[in-house]
């Protein structure tokens, strides 16, 4: 490949590229994001017709600055499902690097969002888990407004996330809650010890 990128000096996104060439030119971007762009600039592109190019700055504006980037969530969590874009793993990861400052839109999409792709769902319910004790208050007040099911995978969550989650479902299980809810947050605070008891038998069996 002849053709020069110039990171530092002008926009690699240029239309005469190959697909090819175009991916080379984001790694390289997001490799030298500190030089390539200000930070308004990538945010002027998360409003590109380009999807690849509102991936690209929705990633570079992730990396810069995670805990005010909110406005490129909804840009990496489209790119999870765009597979011709080839970045979903880099926008998962990302939407999980964001996610214990974001914690709340991240579990509003689960809520909001009934019907959605398996890989969506999957990168929503990973950047929740991941945002550990900042994720467990939006799940319980989505619960408790109705706004989800008190299902078997949000248990499981909730387990996931492990002891971060006792007592906040104990102050959740105390409260003025249906009776469906308060049997929830006893199933799950009785997986969270039980799993403790797991795993120190499992420590005392070494």
């Amino acid at each position: 490949m002849t053709r020069n990128v110039r990171l530092c000096t002008r926009s690699p996104y240029d239309v005469r590229m190959g697909s090819v060439e175009r991916k080379l030119a984001g790694l390289a971007i997001l490799a030298m994001v500190g030089c390539a762009k200000p930070e308004s600039a990538w945010r002027a592109e998360l409003s590109a017709s380009d999807p690849f190019v509102r991936t690209l700055a929705a990633v570079a504006l992730a990396e810069l600055n995670p805990g005010s980037a909110q406005d490129a969530l909804p840009v990496l969590l489209e790119a999870v499902d765009r597979t011709e874009l080839r970045l979903g793993p880099s926008a998962m990861g990302q939407l999980t690097r964001m996610a214990p400052a974001h914690a709340p839109w991240l579990v509003s999409q689960l809520a909001s969002q009934p019907f959605m792709t398996i890989e969506r769902r999957a990168a929503l319910r990973r950047a929740v888990v991941f945002a550990g004790e900042h994720g467990v208050a939006p799940l319980l007040a989505a619960l408790r407004d109705g706004l989800l099911a008190p299902s078997e995978d949000i248990a499981a969550m909730l387990v996931e996330i492990g002891p971060a989650a006792r007592a906040p479902l104990r102050a959740f299980g105390s409260g003025q809650l249906q009776p469906n809810l308060s049997a929830f947050a006893e199933l799950v605070l009785a997986r969270l010890g039980s799993g403790q008891a797991q795993q120190s038998a499992a420590g005392d069996s070494r």
